[in-house]
């Protein structure tokens, strides 16, 4: 088992109500299967929702689908909702 984290910013600090959140999961798991999970512990936070953030990692935007993104090791994430305004 790996630990994720992820760090949360705007409105998803917002749903939750955490600067964090921590799940563990099976080390292979893939970045789409791991968000799946943090839905189903964290309902607030809808595939809906993550669907329209960008999820970003040392400081770089996660370009590939979230499906080829493996995880083998302790790892933070980010989630960025959109930002609206006017």
């Amino acid at each position: 088992m790996i630990q994720i984290e992820f760090k949360l910013f705007a409105k998803s600090r917002e749903l939750v109500n955490k600067d964090t959140i921590t799940i563990e999961v099976e080390e292979g798991i893939t970045l789409l299967d791991c968000l799946k999970e943090l839905t189903q512990v964290y309902t607030m936070l809808t595939s809906t929702f993550l669907n329209k953030c960008r999820i970003a990692k040392d400081n770089k935007y996660i370009l590939t689908k979230l499906d080829e993104v493996v995880l083998n090791e302790n790892t933070t994430f980010i989630i960025i909702p959109p930002i609206s305004g006017g």
